[in-house]
């Protein structure tokens, strides 16, 4: 059987994150081309994906299996080097999947931190490293899940900064949320306009962010979506407190500075759900009722 004489690089991190920290991608490829060069191959293609190992579909592996069906034609031989098993694939199930599709079209899979078995013994013990591998990730993922749910319960909100605000470095470590202006402003002005009555629906409020120029979210036709409004009429962040009952986060005084009260907050429930009216306004009277 003639020595394989071509290669395809294969490279993966999980997260944007670590693209634009650097740390990834570019190390894997240069141990994989000098590993190319100690066998005497061709680096013909770089493949890289951003995204979780668990995931079989990914829209670099599918460039690599592609250039394979391409490269099955020719009559020298491919091979498939990643710079270790968890780059692979962090799944058993994954792995086999991937493992026979590239295996399937003429290809080997080297690398040069891992022996990838091509007999029984060989394959049995690439089996056990693929599940060291998806246990490494399922363990990474309980840890990660544990210190989140404890970040909530210390009152920092960890996912996606609201409207109006944005995250900086917290003391003592971690991150917290801090007003961005001129957006807290005006979404202050609109929650609490609201409590007061300023504002009798929450199609006024929709109106009164649309005619700020400098209020985002805006379709072409300057209009915000009535969703958006809601989520903003209902989000305790904007009352300094937060909860996540999927992770049996209970409500929580937050540690960020609110835009309103929570009593603030309660009144804007209760408006939502026709339990209250209006205020009467001090400058209205029966001489001048308009």
């Amino acid at each position: 059987e003639s020595k394989p004489t071509k290669c395809i690089i294969y490279t993966r991190v999980s997260s944007q994150k670590q693209v634009n920290e650097g740390s990834g991608l570019g190390s894997q490829e240069r141990t994989c081309r000098d590993y190319a060069e100690r066998q005497g191959y061709e680096v013909i293609e770089v493949v890289a994906d951003v995204i979780s190992g668990r995931k079989a579909e990914r829209p670099g592996m599918q460039a690599l299996l592609q250039s394979l069906r391409d490269f099955k034609h020719n009559t020298e031989k491919c091979v498939v080097i990643v710079d270790d098993i968890s780059r692979f694939a962090r799944d058993v199930s994954t792995h086999t999947a991937l493992r026979d599709k590239i295996v399937s079209l003429g290809a080997k899979i080297e690398s040069p931190t891992v022996k990838f078995g091509h007999d029984a013994s060989g394959k049995f013990m690439e089996l056990i490293m693929a599940a060291i591998a998806e246990h490494d990730s399922a363990h990474n993922a309980e840890r990660s899940h544990r210190r989140t749910v404890s970040r909530l319960k210390l009152g920092f909100w960890t996912f996606s900064s609201p409207l109006g605000y944005d995250y900086t470095k917290a003391p003592g470590g971690g991150k917290l949320l801090v007003r961005i202006e001129p957006l807290a402003t005006h979404i202050q002005e609109a929650l609490q306009g609201f409590a007061d009555g300023r504002f009798q629906s929450p199609v006024e409020v929709k109106r009164f962010l649309e005619s700020k120029p400098d209020f985002p979210n805006k379709n072409k036709r300057g209009k915000l979506h009535y969703d958006l409004i809601k989520r903003m009429l209902t989000n305790p962040l904007y009352a300094g407190h937060l909860e996540y009952p999927k992770w049996g986060v209970e409500l929580t005084k937050a540690q960020h500075e609110p835009l309103i009260s929570y009593s603030t907050f309660l009144i804007i429930q209760d408006r939502l759900k026709g339990r209250a009216t209006a205020p009467v306004r001090k400058d209205i009277s029966a001489d001048f009722p308009l």
